[in-house]
């Protein structure tokens, strides 16, 4: 469908890679699309400086703190109406933002366990995936909200208790963590052979970006 057509960019700041569509934001805010963007409107979005998608959404974070929808997205007009938001992340039937005063607001389905975030204070980092929600706090714990059947959670409700996480990250099923002195941990599902990545990581990535 074309995800690989960029060749021609240039000025871009970021990229998305979401399913049909490959997304850059330019130095300037626009929104660029190789392939088929989840809706025309995204190309027409001004001032972005983040993009983050689920599998039939996307989202984009303005430079003045409000948030930009597109495709099929739960509470669209509660959106609409964040504010100061610092950052945001997108997993299937959510869209959860950081607030600049670390306060978590969640737009998804009624009953959806992952909204329970929108309680947490103090938080510096949010990610997402189909089955929770993480929130990296001040003093570089992880909290976690949402449920899983037990046979696909493979961890990820467990990194309710790391502590000393500098960074995390997550992918549709699964979550990774980057502690302060670059030690790697992940759980879920993670493309790959899950060992092999660890190792590599302390090998070669950690020694040359932690030294």
């Amino acid at each position: 469908l074309g995800q690989k057509n960029t060749a021609q960019w240039s000025g871009v700041r970021g990229v998305l890679a979401a399913p049909d569509c490959t997304y850059g934001v330019t130095a300037d805010g626009r929104v660029l699309a190789a392939g088929a963007p989840v809706d025309a409107s995204v190309l027409s979005w001004t001032n972005v400086r983040r993009l983050v998608c689920g599998p039939d959404h996307v989202a984009g974070l303005r430079e003045d703190g409000r948030v930009l929808t597109a495709g099929h997205v739960q509470a669209a007009s509660e959106i609409a109406l964040w504010e100061n938001v610092a950052d945001i992340a997108a997993a299937r039937g959510c869209i959860v933002a950081l607030h600049r005063d670390g306060t978590v607001s969640f737009a998804g389905k009624a009953g959806d366990a992952r909204a329970a975030c929108a309680a947490w204070t103090g938080i510096a980092a949010v990610a997402a995936d189909n089955a929770y929600v993480y929130g990296l706090t001040e003093d570089g714990d992880v909290l976690t909200a949402g449920a899983c059947k037990p046979f696909l959670d493979k961890g990820r409700s467990g990194a309710a208790n790391w502590h000393g996480v500098a960074a995390l990250a997550s992918n549709p099923s699964g979550v990774a963590a980057l502690g302060a002195t670059g030690e790697l941990t992940l759980a879920g599902t993670v493309s790959g052979d899950s060992r092999k990545l660890l190792d590599a990581w302390e090998q070669h990535v950690r020694p040359a970006a932690f030294a």
